[in-house]
């Protein structure tokens, strides 16, 4: 494998969707107008007090000619039309066309923290009034987070890398971090990164409420009469978020590609700070979020007095704000009072995993206007009367470094260094492969945990079916778990689990990230979650279920659990989830860093596993399960290693066996080095699966063993988690199971 590129990203387009405007351009105007975009919500009845929301105006996918009327009926999730088009918006402001030879370079990440909960909605209600077989046989793809994205590609003609990073709010900010790593490494040389949010739904209004975390306009409030003024971060008398619908995507390039092309420069991506609180799923983290903003400081070669902007959090929450103040405070010391701050959610709300991604486009366009957005509606507050918040109008600032932070759900913290574009020459040097030392592996199956399972595929037999977790023996207390639904409780014993198969104790050394894939997430939470909704008229929805509904909730538990405050990445990509996780902490890691953990893991549920995917009730029965890596970072390791080689997104119809071959070192290095080939070949693409696998045999001459380990492990997306810790055996014992090696 060639040793990755060190490379200068800039960002080159954006586009965005917000309460402001349907476009960027549209967005722009309002606010540098000082405008505000609340009303009260018309995209759905809800009898909720908090019914203030920001909802894209004109907003109207079947204007455009690709949303056909079979193609509406059939993506009812709205966050992928509004993905695709902001792609194409932002393509074409950045002038970058997709063709033979920038499709194939060209990746796209987009996250999100709630993904396709509408068309979820649709289901349930289609489910209870209707019966199961009304339930749309698209309903998978439509909440699939990285649909999205892939249907972005096939309109527009891109077919590099996809993902879905899921860090709650602070999902698109991980989006512009994993993209602009992709760029500097040479996995990619373009990308369009950002985040969607379609969240005004009955239940997540609801859910938002009763947590007590968005505003709830009674008659004595100033946005009762006026909702405009429902937002007001750092304000005295702020009370809670507006939520709001939204997109943003960055096109982000490799400094020469975009001279080659004539691109013009716009930003530069300069520092990336991610941490994770490890401490609790709502209530921020001072310490670990200094931490954020100091390493994207550091990671940008500057000082804290080189920063010109704050684009705040700013979300209009009394311990969210003041928190924010306290690490900027911390930060920056006595120069806080010289740097502006502004908070954009004043305008636009919060559009969750989109809010960072909209933030970062509006703040690359004042810095190239040198202009300082504002932050509208404000009430000073004595307890802030040191900062600079811009209160109400712009001004005029010259500036040449932009500090963007978001915070989400689960302890996620990620801040952003923004620079002017300076034409200066970048470093060509390569940086050295990141290979991973495995120092611990924990498996969990049918078949039960490491011991069992491993002992099973050894004997050659089958690891299919869903573990019984109550029956599992681990050092975990039973007040740990005894809260946690499935999906998180597998996680919480597998990450355990790996790090004692390290050698660590419990108390020892805490890994220095935690990288998670899932395919569904939590599906009990999210099932119950709606199920209460439902039953109760929509008028009750669990807190704890809402909050534990996001794909990273049990990432964060993890992190919790073992005390880890590096960065907490989750990516869902379906059955490829776990590889995007490994590739991720690859981009992210360094030689020296502490130790990391990878996880893929995945939960059946009896009424939405067969729905989202039929095909996961295979002829041994439904299975579930995953595994997890406790990983040291050691660009030279000799001893047993676990590399991640190779990550692109094919269309159907496309040939994607070269660029693997490729990748892997070409045919003769492959029949050399390589002893055997774990496939994943789910049910519902077998017959596509097989052929794949017939043509790298064919183009390599290959003629080792070729395991289907689906037929052992059972159907289910993390499913691959679980033959990398079996093929991990395999190398490390020497010998791999007779009736399966042929």
């Amino acid at each position: 494998m060639k040793a990755p590129l060190n490379r200068r990203v800039f960002v080159v387009g954006y586009g965005a969707a917000t309460a402001l405007g349907n476009t960027f351009s549209k967005t722009w105007q309002a606010a540098a107008a000082g405008q505000a975009g609340f009303r009260r919500v018309s995209r759905c009845e809800t009898n909720s007090r908090s019914n203030v929301v920001g909802e894209i105006p004109d907003w109207d996918p079947s204007q455009f000619s690709y949303v056909t009327r079979k193609e509406a009926s059939i993506w009812d999730a709205s966050y992928i039309f509004l993905t695709m088009e902001m792609c194409r918006q932002a393509l074409a402001h950045a002038g970058l066309e997709m063709d033979s030879q920038t499709g194939p370079r060209t990746a796209c990440l987009i996250g999100s923290a709630l993904n396709g909960t509408d068309s979820y909605r649709i289901a349930m209600d289609h489910y209870v009034n209707l019966g199961p077989l009304k339930v749309s046989p698209y309903l998978l793809p439509n909440v699939c987070a990285n649909l999205p994205a892939g249907k972005a590609g096939m309109l527009l003609g891109f077919t590099g890398p996809i993902f879905s990073p899921q860090g709650a709010c602070a999902s698109a900010n991980h989006a512009i971090a994993i993209g602009s790593r992709m760029i500097r490494d040479g996995d990619c040389d373009f990308a369009l990164v950002g985040g969607v949010e379609t969240c005004l739904v009955p239940e997540i209004i609801q859910g938002f409420s009763n947590m007590l975390a968005t505003i709830k306009v009674g008659p004595k409030d100033r946005a009762y009469d006026d909702p405009s003024q429902a937002s007001r971060p750092f304000s005295l008398d702020r009370k809670g978020f507006v939520l709001s619908e939204g997109a943003g995507v960055l096109v982000l390039a490799a400094e020469e590609k975009m001279k080659t092309l004539g691109l013009h420069p716009k930003a530069e991506i300069a520092g990336i700070g991610w941490t994770s609180d490890a401490k609790h799923f709502t209530r921020p983290n001072a310490e670990t979020i200094i931490r954020a903003i100091r390493n994207a400081i550091d990671d940008a070669e500057l000082n804290p007095q080189d920063i010109g902007s704050i684009n705040a959090h700013g979300t209009s929450t009394l311990t969210g704000d003041a928190t924010e103040v306290e690490c900027l405070r911390e930060v920056f010391g006595k120069g806080i009072g010289r740097i502006p701050i502004t908070a954009n959610k004043s305008q636009l709300g919060h559009s969750l995993g989109a809010s960072a991604a909209i933030e970062a486009a509006l703040s690359i366009e004042a810095m190239s206007r040198s202009l300082l957005l504002p932050t509208v509606n404000h009430i000073p507050d004595p307890a802030f009367d040191d900062l600079d918040l811009v209160p109400n109008q712009a001004r005029k600032h010259g500036y040449e470094h932009v500090l963007s932070n978001s915070f989400g759900f689960g302890g996620n913290n990620a801040a952003v260094i923004i620079a002017g574009p300076s034409q200066k020459s970048g470093d060509t040097g390569r940086r050295p492969i990141m290979q991973f030392s495995v120092l611990g592996t924990a498996c969990l199956t049918g078949a039960g945990l490491t011991d069992e399972t491993l002992e099973t595929f050894r004997r050659g037999g089958a690891v299919r079916g869903r573990p019984d977790l109550g029956t599992i023996r681990t050092d975990l207390s039973a007040a740990s778990l005894r809260r946690l639904r499935r999906l998180p409780r597998m996680t919480l014993i597998l990450a355990f689990a790996a790090k004692k198969a390290a050698g660590i104790a419990e108390t020892a050394v805490s890994p220095g990230g935690i990288y998670f894939g899932t395919g569904w997430g939590p599906l009990t939470e999210t099932n119950d979650f709606l199920g209460q909704l439902f039953a109760s008229g929509e008028q009750f929805a669990s807190p704890t279920d809402f909050i534990g509904s996001v794909h990273n909730a049990p990432a964060s538990q993890a992190a919790i659990g073992l005390k880890a405050m590096g960065p907490n990445i989750t990516t869902s990509g379906g059955d490829y989830s776990f590889e995007q996780a490994l590739f991720s902490a690859a981009l992210v890691t360094k030689e020296g860093d502490d130790p990391v953990m990878v996880i893929g893991a995945d939960e059946y549920h009896d009424l939405l596993s067969p729905r989202l995917d039929p095909s996961s009730v295979s002829e041994g029965g439904a299975s579930d399960g995953g595994a997890a890596f406790f990983l040291g970072p050691h660009a030279s390791a000799t001893d047993l290693r676990l590399v991640p080689a190779f990550l692109s997104y094919v269309p159907e119809g496309t040939d994607g066996i070269p660029p693997l071959i490729e990748a892997l070192g070409g045919p003769e290095e492959i029949c050399d080095r390589f002893g055997a080939v774990f496939a994943g070949i789910p049910a519902s693409t077998r017959s596509r699966g097989e052929a794949c696998i017939a043509s790298f045999l064919q183009r390599t001459g290959f003629s080792g063993p070729v395991i289907d380990y689906r037929r052992v492990t059972g159907e289910f997306a993390g499913a691959s988690a679980v033959a990398a810790a079996l093929a991990i055996d395999a190398v490390r014992r020497g010998v791999l199971p007779p009736q399966l090696s042929g």
